[in-house]
């Protein structure tokens, strides 16, 4: 027998469908398994207007249980010749069963007496009723409403629920609804149905146009929108995003081919398919070479009756659309962006934090300071004044999307170096793409950006919490991680030293700055188990020095590379004995340092370790220069024998206190060559 679930509602947002999808999905699973039913499938589907839930072949009895009902004591149960005492009898007659019937187990309290029950599975609709609503009430609401007096919230208002197990109605209330037989086809509660049958509801529907299915609409879309394409010598530009949401915008998806005047073609293409995409959520058709054509692919939520009024419709809003963004790029261009840039003092960065023009001159002080050729310099700077200039102009004010992107598109028409125009826009993304395109300019300029924001954000207490991350902190963050990984000349200490000394001069004392540095840490760390490096190798580096972290993935990716090489076990052990002893220094009281006394060095083997010592030094300095840290470790393994005999030869914490001070120093001195790594301690041996 299948059952059947479908909760009829107001139309959903689009990016809300496929999370309740899952959730409906997983909670049935779960609390079926956790009430003992059994099922061979579920699935379940979302459209604007319904989320389904399909069980199939579910059992129409709970599992039979077998309880275990623990009673006395074996030895108060029976006697010593293994005879029933009272005790036992009464409890077999407590709990229903012959006496013959107990059974014995042991545990760590020692022998008890069981008695075995059996207790029948209630049916599957009784059941049923009581975890529908609890399953409704696990799904994940972002934003809710109440829409009648029950007190009731969903994203959007319940109009119906049909709810079928076999042919027959699953009768139980949710809130005020009471679950039927009956469904909705037309939108706006036109076509009312009754199916007789789970089956002759998947037919109706399928009779209908309606596709559950996510899958099967958006491969309906793509393939319909791409014909249309084909069909005007065009291809289709596909952006998941916009597909994605289109998919969850229809339930009877009907693609349909419409045109674009061509008087605003002239336009810069970014500025069209924004006004196509983001408003009206239209795909564009391009040529072979990525030029756009005068056409465009809607879908409409229906079939052929009326698709001419509606392509018309489209095309009529489409023109207004485009004629508003041709008078503003028209009357944009009357100013340069160096002008414009004089007007970001009336737009505010962040509360406290003055302006935007106030953050601009911060980014230009610290680009000032930073360590690179002066041709770079002059460049970054020109971006740094310009990059935030397209915020005041008419085009993004009316389409918010196009920041960056009008203000490259303004630079090359006013004749800016290409570079700075691509980092003009490069300034507002997150993150490295994949394919490498970010110029070093536009690298530089995201990154002092992204760091101002980083103190700044701090400053004011806007750490993310859970999932909440309004101002995107943790993408920011990252993006500054990703760049600084591959930086060989910024380095993260003096970066973030540099924009704290920018928010004082102009009389801002960064708060929250130990908790940024935190924060950063964590994610590094994070990249670096993304990047498949072992949680304890993670650990050890993070335990060290932080100041460079295109340093700080060399370590960790040198030692995820060496922790299965033979020496690396025997080296880290060897380490640890070093700061094993140094700790037990400290809990002593003792003052450790690095200088060591050759006069001291009294014994075969703290000489071999001080000499052999310093001449690992000087090769590992030089190999750490390279970021050579496979080759550095190697160096440090040389060293793991003479260690070891030193330990077994030579008392550290003798009663002498000069001796006891000099052998202190000497074991420091060689555990600070291990600590380039970070602390090795931290390192799991298993086994």
């Amino acid at each position: 027998m299948d059952f059947l679930w479908e909760i009829g509602c107001e139309e959903l947002p689009p990016h809300f469908i496929p999370q309740a999808i899952n959730q409906l999905k997983e909670g049935a699973e779960r609390l079926l398994n956790q009430k003992d039913i059994s099922f061979s499938r579920i699935s379940a589907y979302g459209t604007p207007r319904r989320l389904v839930l399909y069980i199939e072949d579910i059992a129409l009895i709970q599992k039979e249980k077998i309880l275990e009902i623990k009673g006395p004591p074996y030895n108060i149960a029976f006697d010593d010749k293994g005879n029933p005492t009272q005790s036992a009898l009464g409890f077999a007659r407590s709990q229903g069963v012959e006496v013959s019937e107990l059974i014995v187990k042991e545990d760590k309290q020692g022998k008890y007496v069981y008695a075995l029950k059996k207790e029948a599975g209630r049916p599957t609709g009784e059941i049923l009723k009581e975890i529908l609503p609890e399953l409704f009430s696990s799904i994940f609401l972002p934003k809710s409403m109440r829409w009648d007096a029950s007190g009731l919230r969903f994203i959007r208002p319940i109009r119906w629920l049909l709810a079928l197990l076999g042919n027959d109605i699953l009768e139980f209330r949710l809130g005020d609804l009471l679950s039927s037989n009956k469904t909705f086809l037309e939108r706006y509660l036109k076509e009312e149905f009754t199916p007789n049958s789970i089956e002759e509801y998947f037919e109706k529907l399928r009779d209908k146009g309606i596709v559950l299915e996510p899958d099967k609409r958006k491969e309906i879309i793509l393939n319909g929108a791409r014909e249309l394409a084909e069909g005007v010598g065009g291809k289709i530009a596909v952006s998941e995003e916009l597909l994605e949401k289109v998919t969850f915008l229809n339930e009877r998806p009907h693609p349909f081919l419409g045109r674009i005047d061509e008087r605003f073609l002239n336009l810069p293409k970014e500025v069209i398919i924004t006004a196509m995409q983001s408003y009206l959520n239209l795909f564009p058709i391009v040529d072979e070479e990525g030029k756009l054509l005068p056409y465009f692919v809607g879908v409409r939520d229906g079939d052929e009756e009326g698709l001419e009024n509606v392509v018309e419709g489209y095309e009529e809003v489409l023109k207004a659309r485009l004629a508003d963004a041709h008078f503003f790029f028209e009357e944009d261009l009357k100013v340069i962006l160096e002008e414009r840039s004089k007007h970001l003092n009336g737009i505010i960065f962040l509360g406290g934090l003055g302006t935007i023009a106030d953050k601009v001159e911060r980014m230009i002080s610290v680009i000032s300071s930073l360590p690179i050729d002066d041709v770079m310099k002059e460049k970054a700077i020109r971006v740094a004044r310009l990059c935030r200039a397209d915020l005041t102009t008419n085009m993004v004010k009316e389409f918010p999307d196009l920041q960056g992107v009008i203000g490259r598109c303004y630079a090359l028409l006013q004749g800016e170096d290409e570079d700075v125009a691509n980092a003009i826009y490069e300034s507002y993304q997150y993150n490295l793409s994949p394919e490498g395109i970010w110029t070093p300019l536009g690298r530089l300029i995201s990154l002092v950006d992204k760091m101002d924001t980083l103190v700044g954000a701090f400053h004011l207490g806007l750490q993310p919490t859970g999932s909440t991350d309004p101002f995107a902190l943790r993408r920011a963050c990252q993006t500054v991680i990703d760049i600084l990984r591959e930086e060989e000349k910024i380095q993260f200490k003096d970066l973030l030293e540099k924009v704290i000394q920018t928010y004082t001069e102009k009389g801002i004392e960064p708060r929250g700055i130990d908790e940024l540095r935190e924060f950063i840490k964590n994610r590094i760390g994070l990249s670096l188990r993304e990047m498949g490096v072992r949680y304890d190798i993670v650990n050890a580096v993070l335990a060290g020095d932080l100041s460079d972290i295109r340093d700080v993935f060399q370590r960790a990716l040198a030692l995820e590379e060496l922790r299965e090489k033979e020496e690396f076990i025997p080296t880290i052990m060897a380490s640890v004995r070093l700061i094993n002893i140094l700790r037990q220094g400290e809990r002593r009281g003792e003052k450790i340092g690095e200088e060591v006394k050759e006069e001291l060095l009294l014994l075969p083997e703290e000489k071999d370790l001080y000499e052999q010592g310093a001449k690992v030094k000087e090769k590992v300095e030089k190999l750490r220069e390279n970021g050579d840290y496979k080759s550095v470790f190697f160096e440090l393994s040389s060293l793991k024998d003479i260690i070891n005999r030193f330990f077994d030869k030579v008392l550290v914490m003798t009663e002498d206190d000069e001796l006891r001070a000099n052998r202190l120093a000497l074991v420091n001195s060689v555990w600070q060559m291990f600590f380039l790594f970070g602390d090795l301690s931290q390192i799991v041996i298993e086994g």
